[in-house]
C-alpha cells in the first residue's frame, strides 16, 4: 500500500510538473511566455506600467528582463505540507541560481514580478537573498491565483 501511494504521489508529482515527455521543462509554465522584472520606483527611469491580475493595482516594470523559461529547470505548483496550502517552487537553471541569487541580494524591499503571456500575475517582495536555485512563492492571495494559473494552463 506504501509503494503504491509513493508511487502515485510521484506520478501525480511529474505530471503536474509537466515533465512526461519533456527534456526540456519548465513544468506549469511549459506552454507560455514567462519574465521576470524588477518593480521600478524612479519616475524618471523608463518602465511600463502594468495591471496586478488580482487586485488590478497599477505597477511600474523595469524594460530589463531579468529571467525567462530559459533560467528555469522546473516550476510546479502544489499543496505545501505544513500548511495545506498551495505554493509555487521555482526551481532554477545553475546559471539562473547565480543570477536570482544577485538579484535578490541587491534588491531586498523591491518587488519582482512574474509576467505570464505579458499579464503581471505575481508581485512578490523580496524579503532575502535567494540562494540554492530554488524559490518558494506564498501569501494570503496565492491561493486563488495559482488556481487560476492551473486552469489558465489547461488552454
Amino acid at each position: 500500500m506504501k509503494r503504491l501511494i509513493f508511487i502515485s504521489i510521484i506520478f501525480l508529482i511529474f505530471f503536474i510538473a509537466g515533465c512526461a515527455g519533456n527534456s526540456r521543462r519548465v513544468g506549469v509554465l511549459n506552454n507560455s511566455t514567462f519574465e521576470m522584472r524588477l518593480e521600478e520606483n524612479n519616475p524618471v527611469v523608463p518602465g511600463k506600467l502594468f495591471n496586478l491580475i488580482e487586485s488590478g493595482t497599477k505597477i511600474r516594470l523595469s524594460d530589463k528582463v531579468l529571467f525567462t523559461k530559459s533560467d528555469l529547470k522546473n516550476s510546479i505548483i502544489k499543496d505545501n505540507v505544513i500548511s495545506g496550502k498551495k505554493v509555487l517552487y521555482l526551481i532554477f537553471t545553475k546559471e539562473g541560481a547565480k543570477k536570482l541569487a544577485l538579484v535578490t541580494k541587491n534588491n531586498i524591499g523591491l518587488k519582482l514580478a512574474f509576467v505570464i503571456d505579458g499579464v503581471v500575475w505575481i508581485a512578490a517582495r523580496i524579503q532575502t537573498e535567494i540562494s540554492g536555485g530554488e524559490a518558494v512563492v506564498t501569501g494570503i492571495r496565492m491561493q486563488e491565483l495559482l488556481n487560476k494559473l492551473v486552469n489558465r494552463m489547461k488552454r
